[in-house]
């Protein structure tokens, strides 16, 4: 339910061409990194519902974040994909 929520929240100031969007991703990513025990799988449910949202915002979570929480992220995924 957290994560729905914030895609949610993410989904709707992209619809708005808020730049709002970027800094909820991040600070969500932020977030989940902090709680050590969330399971990698809603990690990588997380990271693809918010790519499936726009091509920019996946472009923006791969090549253009400059967040250490979303490279550290991405990171970890690589191993279960």
């Amino acid at each position: 339910m957290l994560l729905q929520n914030l895609i949610y929240a993410i989904s709707a100031e992209f619809r708005k061409k808020s730049d709002k969007w970027r800094l909820y991703m991040e600070n969500s990513i932020d977030f989940i990194c902090t709680i050590t025990k969330f399971p990698l799988e809603f990690k990588k449910s997380y990271v693809d519902q918010l790519c499936k949202i726009n091509s920019a915002i996946k472009e923006y979570i791969y090549n253009e974040s400059r967040n250490q929480n979303m490279s550290k992220v991405l990171q970890e995924l690589d191993y279960i994909i």
